[in-house]
């Protein structure tokens, strides 16, 4: 084969690997709505969880739809959505629960049933796409 031949195919090999992660890159994230939950658990064992062992609590809970039952403690909405902190058995740690929208926000202080996506542990455990299941 010739240089040239060699140099189309790799070009060829390299702009189908740029559109199809182009294509990964723009594709929408599920949300959690209609989906099964794969754990239900209180905001406060779920911290604890992470506390007592990230590792073992990521290799659980993290890519997994999680149904979360506890207390608001803080509200706050961005330019994005919202963020709802639910309160753990831990004064400086929760759940954080990133919402889309800005609809239907749950108060400070009401008990909440939250479903979402985890996706770890920084200061907070970290719930995406979330959903409010009841309020």
């Amino acid at each position: 084969m010739s240089k040239k031949t060699i140099f189309l195919i790799v070009i060829i090999v390299c702009l189908i690997v740029a559109g199809w992660a182009y294509y990964l890159y723009q594709k929408p994230r599920a949300g959690v709505k209609g989906v099964d939950a794969d754990y239900t658990i209180a905001a406060g064992s779920l911290y604890q969880a992470f506390v007592a062992n990230e590792d073992s609590a990521n290799k659980i809970y993290v890519d997994k739809v999680i149904q979360v039952e506890g207390k608001v403690q803080q509200v706050e909405t961005t330019q994005e959505g919202a963020n709802v902190i639910l309160a753990s058995n831990v004064p400086d740690g929760g759940i954080n629960c990133t919402f889309s929208t800005k609809n239907e926000l749950p108060k400070v202080g009401d008990q909440v049933v939250i479903k979402g996506r985890c996706t770890g542990f920084l200061m907070d455990v970290s719930l995406v796409d979330a959903e409010i299941e009841k309020n």
